[in-house]
């Protein structure tokens, strides 16, 4: 088949959605089955876990506390320590941590490391990959 698009990107966080798994395994199946290009992008427990590592290094294990509250709620908590006013959804978060995107690569890559030697994705992001890509093709 002609595609009109060389990559699909599924950008997505773990939290406590039952069916994290499942939807990786269906990604993973379809690239397989149909040939395609589609590349899951997950952050855990979510996606604030990427804006996080804009201003430090963590490996801390969030949700460990109340299985009744939202693991993504810890992390906002965290990330209010350097962004007060953030909630989710903001617009023009961006443009307020671009000058430490360098930084949050960085610890993407270095948590990466750490999470391959321990055998664990929590924390994790895939974030800078895709941030990776789409600052290639923009140079290409």
């Amino acid at each position: 088949e002609d595609q009109d698009y060389d990559r699909i990107y599924c950008v997505f966080d773990q939290d406590r959605h039952a069916s994290y798994q499942a939807t990786l395994d269906r990604i993973r199946q379809t690239r397989l089955s149909k040939k395609q290009n589609l590349q899951a992008i997950t952050s855990v427990p979510c996606f604030e876990i990427w804006l996080l590592l804009h201003f430090n290094y963590t490996t801390r294990q969030f949700g460990t506390g109340d299985p009744e509250s939202s693991i993504c709620a810890e992390v906002i908590t965290a990330l209010h320590k350097h962004l007060p006013k953030y909630d989710k959804g903001q617009r023009n978060v961006f443009s307020q941590l671009e000058p430490n995107l360098p930084k949050a690569m960085q610890h993407a890559r270095q948590l990466r490391k750490h999470n391959q030697t321990n055998g664990t994705n929590h924390p994790s992001t895939q974030m800078d990959e895709l941030v990776d890509y789409l600052r290639n093709l923009r140079q290409s």
